[in-house]
């Protein structure tokens, strides 16, 4: 049988050489750190081919004349792993930075070869004292019994994009024989967007423009203009509002905003990002806007129309997902005596 018809039939040999448009797919699954194994098994070719092409790099689909200069000369890598080692510089910067001419995945291959690096995102889950973990402990036991309950809590959030990719969007090189870099959850690039929205078993709010900064009369007109409606939308029966413990948000003023409309306010535990399940609805927000590789964005305005589109395709069964997600929520808590969950 040969290469085409094993193709064809879906039974390409597992050794065989690797189309160009495999070749593609190894470059952008390497690129989002997934190791040789998992990427032959999704690929479903043997691990041997995969090492191969990653080893020959650009001289595995191209032949050179003999005494042609090499994209990436011995030099070119040794001054490519000290420069990235040293600033963990994204393959497009290090290439503007060093003058490269070498296409990005030859860059890649190169960095992957080294055997010293690893793509990586910084660490950022929030540092829990044993004050926290006793409050979160004591919040899951409170409602561990909850179950339909949950359908019954707005659950609410801000989130900020930049123009080159939203907080906790940002990946790095790092060398394994340092330490991991450590960075703030809110890495700034740029013009910037902060959004605000809410979303409940039942469905979700509209995803609001807000300042990056504002005060507790800010936040109260927000709440006004876009809660108050969503909570007459979703008609009768007892609400209960979720947010967390931000200064605007627990103001004098704010709750004495919200205890005048009668609306029933969670108490949350600090340092709990992990339990708010709009956090993964953010992630599921984030890879719709940076569908198929996207990381930037040529103007704020650009970026909003990308968000509310984003936003709009949000089908209601995530949302039912995410809501029904607080007992399991609430479990991990208790097993793990208050530290970060899994979520």
């Amino acid at each position: 049988m040969n290469i085409s018809t094993a193709r064809h039939l879906g039974k390409m040999p597992l050794g065989s050489r690797l189309s160009e448009r495999e070749a593609g797919k190894v470059d952008a699954l390497l690129n989002l750190g997934k190791s040789q194994t998992f990427i032959a098994n999704k690929l479903k070719r043997s691990r041997k081919a995969i090492q191969t092409y990653i080893k020959r790099g650009a001289s595995y689909f191209a032949k050179h004349k003999n005494g042609s200069k090499p994209l990436l000369t011995e030099v070119d890598k040794r001054q490519l792993v000290r420069h990235v080692s040293a600033t963990g510089d994204s393959v497009n910067a290090a290439r503007a930075s060093l003058g490269i001419k070498a296409s990005k995945s030859t860059v890649r291959r190169a960095l992957v070869q080294a055997d010293t690096f690893k793509y990586v995102k910084p660490k950022r889950k929030p540092k829990l004292t044993d004050d926290h973990k006793s409050a979160r402990l004591a919040f899951a036991q409170k409602h561990m019994t909850w179950n339909l309950e949950w359908r019954s809590v707005i659950f609410s959030d801000e989130k900020k994009f930049n123009l080159d990719g939203p907080d906790g969007f940002h990946s790095y090189w790092h060398d394994l024989r340092k330490e991991e870099k450590l960075m703030s959850r809110r890495v700034h690039g740029g013009a910037s967007l902060m959004v605000w929205a809410a979303f409940c078993f039942h469905g979700k709010t509209q995803i609001v423009m807000r300042p990056c900064k504002g005060d507790s009369a800010v936040y109260q007109r927000l709440l006004e203009r876009h809660l108050v409606p969503f909570i007459r939308e979703l008609g009768g029966g007892q609400w209960t509002f979720q947010q967390d413990g931000a200064s605007v948000h627990r103001s004098a003023s704010t709750m004495d905003w919200l205890k005048d409309r009668n609306i029933v306010v969670l108490e949350w535990p600090a340092l709990s990002p992990d339990l708010n399940p709009i956090e993964n609805l953010w992630g599921i927000l984030v890879r719709l806007v940076y569908d198929q590789g996207r990381r930037q964005f040529n103007t704020v305005k650009d970026l909003e129309k990308a968000v509310v589109r984003s936003w709009n395709l949000i089908h209601r069964s995530e949302l039912e997902k995410l809501a029904e997600s607080m007992s399991r929520r609430m479990f991990q808590v208790i097993n793990k005596n208050g530290a970060s969950t899994s979520y």
